[in-house]
């Protein structure tokens, strides 16, 4: 009996159409040759099938979905509305009574458009898991909307928009940018069945992408939260009067009749002057469904994931989410990456049971400590949602948390909770825990959630450690006292629409023992690995799970795998590889097996088990920039043993001499002066170190230097075979064209030896469309065809700019003379080099034979001591006791500068190097602190932020041999608590490439 949790969030291959039981083998054979007429065109379509885990009881829940879009036929007979989890529903008389329709998908439908009075198309989409490539979906009925069948979609990114061009006898959508056509915009002229990219000649045709999570209307009911409207023309011609009917949250539906003088908006909504002539609406679906509790998040990671699937799921309490976005102005500097967050929390909430999300941006502005148009938008959405329970993030400040609260009591809010991850509340909700109702455990159920959201969330939520514990905290309750139960309604007056009044399914006996079975083969998955958060103290036994196999530690891993159900598979192997990532980043406890190796090793079992998904095809394309990767090889080759740099247990410690001498020198030290060195951090003298009587003021200057010269084995570096990520006849254009996959396999790129396994298609009908491309940064014998064509196109996101020319350089200047370092940029060699700026942040590079040269201004950073005047000495230092001298520190939960330096162009693995303005430093390879360079700094703060100067040795960058002239660099200035992992597919716009003199 294989364990299984009965479902995993993945999307699988299914073939488009079916064939009937008549005439069997005639279609098959006309099924085969259409296929290798397709596959010699190019590439053969299928699709995408969106599956949701049997506890997030899709089909109970479907019909209560929240609608987003509404359409009615011409003669305002027949109505149509789409919403979450494929729901349609259907109207024949004019909106007054409706019926659920199959749709035959669970993915997100977000708009509708009627071509005719049979003909009717619907589109939306949904994301892989993990690594959140869109996927459109097409749906066509061609009976007015009784029955529909999916278009031919295989091809196409996630869709939000669709409307009837009349004029030009087309279908228009718009959607997610397509890097396979390099649009955001598609047509159909056959009535939906085949889409084409519209061509991006004009301006208007590249419009701005429609909102993730529709808007509230302006003129909705006061009573619930709709998100469309559509006007109805008079009965039979009669123009007299018109109706209006509205959909939206909890599948409800609103009808009103309105004075036809009152004008209509073109979105079909009335706008508010207009309101009062309107008549009243009227509930004709879902009237009493309320929000039973509202969700105010910060964050999507820290998003209270299995209070969420608890209260619906298990209590039946209907439930929304407001991701009240602090940050939002330092989010995303593109729509697109914004709409893409928004659409893939709003997948992971539905998925969890809840009604979805809502988005306020509220970041605060620079030169208030409180937004004055915070308690506005707090009152609003109480309005609108009228929650019996608030459940407010903890995070939030002080301010706005009182806001929240005095605003509840005032709308008559029933109870309000605050949450945070941790142990400090008055009720702990422990990722361990099973939910009997459901037969999940409460961290399968985040796991998913966080696959759900995407490649940047996916990885970033590694530390999962510190996300054991959800702790509540009740601030007020109507009733004066609370009544412990399974909810945290319980005890409240509750009226019934607050509750979802379809049967939640529930877990039979057999299915919560498979669960526990699941636990217990899990953490056997994590003792073989060494990834086990419990132990016997030092970590260095041989796990329980290795002592009763035989094999290799990959041939153990297989086998352990293999008892777990196909559909759990994906989600116990990136749940363990976020654990191994983030081993690598932390210190801790020697394990009996190195993480990197349990990464390699995990990247391989996801690459060949799930190679026809797009998480599967990026496991094989990372495992080879892995090891192909010089900065992990300079990591290999110099990092220091484990017994050195291991701070959690007891061993014996070795000390590590430091280097004092410098060849190079400056006349105002001498090296065998004997130097004052603060007694708390060792270090060496640096080559560029200032006359001590330019040491005044707020200056400080850190060294850090080469530990050694020995060289220590490090993980292997094995390739990974990846077997073909394509079905039979089945290409995947959205991960073919991806600009990362065509980057890295270009001429010259580090995945160069594998150009040849590129599809014909990239590089068919090529020779007219490149030769108007604009000149590309790299030269166009460096680009592929496909890079060519990507970087001649209008919008692509950032990849276009950074394979041009234009704006993503940063250029480096070659100087002869040596800056002095002492945080004041007046050096000639600053006065060449050109300042690049990039989000509040201005910096320029410089370099000779030997240094790489770094001069940074951070703008934001106007508050914050940069320390002494005494120069900074830095060694290794391992013992617990002596936490201070430690090179490598935990600046998380401090303000720092942070460069990255990727030098082999792979757009994914770099060199790290971090610091404060007060002497905290650290320094490594993609958050690993093995890697040990000699590099010195220098900072100066006055009112206009702080200035920093760094020195980075060449030889510590790239060895002989290993020299590229494509190099990307990130500076940027991080604040405490942000989180900066690495993503699991590159943004373009995170980075500049640095442009060498041409010797």
């Amino acid at each position: 009996m294989k364990v299984s949790r009965r479902w995993c969030p993945q999307a699988a291959w299914a073939s488009a159409g079916s064939i009937s039981r008549s005439g069997l083998v005639h279609r098959i054979f006309w099924a085969v040759c259409f296929a290798l007429v397709l596959g010699v065109a190019g590439s053969v379509q299928a699709q995408r099938v969106c599956r949701f885990p049997d506890y997030s009881a899709v089909d109970v829940l479907r019909e209560e979905s929240r609608l987003n879009a509404v359409a009615v036929s011409p003669d305002g007979q027949t109505c149509v509305t789409v919403g979450d989890r494929g729901v349609i529903l259907r109207s024949a008389d004019r909106g007054q009574t409706w019926a659920l329709v199959e749709s035959s998908t669970r993915a997100r439908l977000d708009d509708v458009t009627v071509v005719s009075p049979d003909l009717w198309v619907a589109v939306g989409g949904f994301d892989d898991p993990v690594t959140g490539i869109s996927r459109g979906v097409v749906l066509r009925s061609t009976d007015g909307g009784r029955s529909w069948a999916r278009g031919i979609d295989g091809d196409l990114p996630r869709l939000g928009q669709v409307k009837f061009d009349a004029a030009r006898r087309c279908l228009v959508a718009d959607g997610r940018f397509s890097f396979a056509d390099l649009t955001d915009r598609f047509e159909s002229y056959d009535g939906g069945r085949q889409w084409q990219g519209a061509a991006a000649k004009a301006p208007e045709v590249q419009r701005a992408l429609p909102p993730a999570a529709k808007a509230p209307i302006v003129d909705g009911p006061a009573d619930g939260v709709a998100r469309a409207s559509v006007t109805i023309t008079g009965r039979h011609g009669d123009h007299g009067s018109v109706e209006q009917i509205a959909v939206g949250d909890h599948g409800r539906i609103w009808r009103r009749r309105v004075p036809s003088t009152a004008g209509e908006t073109a979105d079909g909504t009335i706008p508010d002057d207009d309101a009062t002539a309107a008549g009243a609406w009227q509930a004709v679906r879902g009237d009493a469904r309320r929000t039973a509790i509202l969700v105010v998040t910060t964050d999507r990671i820290q998003t209270p994931w299995r209070l969420i699937a608890s209260e619906v799921l298990q209590s039946g309490q209907r439930t929304a989410v407001l991701w009240w976005d602090q940050d939002s102005s330092g989010r995303a500097s593109n729509a697109t990456e914004r709409t893409a967050d928004l659409d893939r929390f709003h997948d992971a909430v539905v998925q969890m049971g809840g009604v979805g999300v809502d988005y306020q941006p509220a970041a605060q502005p620079s030169d208030s400590a409180d937004d004055v148009s915070h308690p506005e938008w707090i009152n609003t959405w109480l309005r609108r949602h009228r929650p019996a329970v608030l459940v407010i993030d903890r995070r939030m400040s002080r301010s706005v948390r009182q806001a929240w609260l005095h605003a509840a009591v005032k709308a008559q809010v029933q109870r309000v909770v605050d949450y945070q991850y941790g142990t400090s509340g008055d009720t702990l909700m422990h990722a361990g825990a099973l939910y009997p109702r459901l037969g999940v455990v409460a961290g399968d159920l985040q796991n998913d959630a966080w696959m759900t959201l995407g490649p940047d969330a996916a990885i970033s939520a590694g530390t999962s450690g510190e996300l054991n514990h959800l702790a509540l905290r009740w601030l007020y309750d109507a009733r004066g006292s609370v009544v412990p139960g399974e909810s945290i309604a319980s005890g409240l007056p509750l009226s019934s629409g607050y509750r979802i009044a379809a049967g939640l399914p529930t877990a039979s006996r057999r299915d919560v023992q498979i669960a526990q079975a699941r636990i217990g083969l899990t953490r056997k998955v994590e003792a073989l690995l060494g990834l086990s958060e419990t132990g016997d103290g030092d970590g260095a036994s041989v796990p329980s799970g290795r002592q009763s196999m035989q094999g290799t530690l990959k041939q153990q891993l297989d086998a352990l795998v293999s008892q777990f159900d196909s559909d759990d598979r994906l989600a116990v192997l990136w749940r363990l590889y976020r654990r191994a990532t983030d081993a690598l980043e932390r210190s801790g406890p020697i394990r009996p097996v190195d993480p990197s190796e349990s990464q390699r090793i995990l990247l391989e079992q996801i690459a060949s088990r799930f190679q026809s998904q797009s998480v599967g095809q990026w496991a094989a394309l990372r495992s080879k920039v892995l090891a192909a990767s010089q900065e992990r090889s300079m990591l290999a080759a110099t990092s220091l043993p484990a017994f050195l740099t291991e701070t959690s247990d007891d061993r014996p410690r070795h000390s590590v001499e430091v280097v004092r001498s410098s060849p190079f020198q400056t006349d105002s030290v001498h090296p065998s002066e004997a130097q004052p060195v603060d007694p708390s951090i060792g270090g060496i003298d640096s080559p560029f170190q200032v006359e001590r009587t330019r040491l005044k003021g707020k200056a400080t200057l850190g060294t850090l230097g080469q530990f050694g010269e020995a060289v220590f084995p490090g993980a292997r570096a094995g390739d990974v075979s990846a077997p073909s990520s394509k079905e039979p006849g089945a290409v995947d254009l959205q991960w073919e064209f991806h600009p990362w996959r065509l980057w890295l396999k270009r001429p010259g790129g580090c995945l160069d030896t594998d150009a040849h396994s590129d599809t014909s298609t990239e590089s068919e009908n090529m020779d007219a469309a490149i030769a108007g491309a604009p000149e590309p940064v790299l030269g166009g014998d460096s680009l592929s065809p496909g890079l060519q064509r990507l970087a001649m196109a209008d919008r692509t996101n950032g990849w276009g700019e950074l394979l041009t020319r234009a704006t993503m350089v940063a250029p480096v200047a070659v100087t002869p003379t040596r800056p002095w370092l002492d945080g004041r940029l007046d050096d000639a060699c600053w006065r060449e080099a050109t300042e690049t700026r990039r989000e509040g942040v201005r910096y320029r590079f410089a370099s000779d034979d030997e240094f790489l040269f770094v001069a940074v201004v951070c703008g934001e950073a106007t508050k914050i001591d940069a320390g002494g005047s005494a120069p900074v000495q830095a060694s290794v230092s391992t013992g617990s006791a002596d936490s201070a001298k430690r090179r490598d520190h935990d600046l998380s939960q401090r303000s720092h500068l942070e460069l990255r330096l990727d030098v082999d162009g792979d757009l994914t693995t770099a060199y790290q190097i971090a610091m404060t303005a007060d002497r905290h430093t650290f320094d490594g390879v993609d958050g690993m602190s093995g890697w040990q360079p000699t590099w010195f700094y220098a900072s100066e703060a006055d009112d206009s932020g702080v200035t920093f100067e760094i020195a980075i040795r060449r030889n510590d960058l790239q060895r002989d041999g290993e020299t590229t002239d494509v190099w990307f660099a990130q500076v940027r200035w991080s604040q405490p608590g942000a989180s900066h992992r690495d993503r699991l597919l590159p943004q373009p716009t995170d980075w500049v490439r640095l442009r060498w003199p041409v010797q």
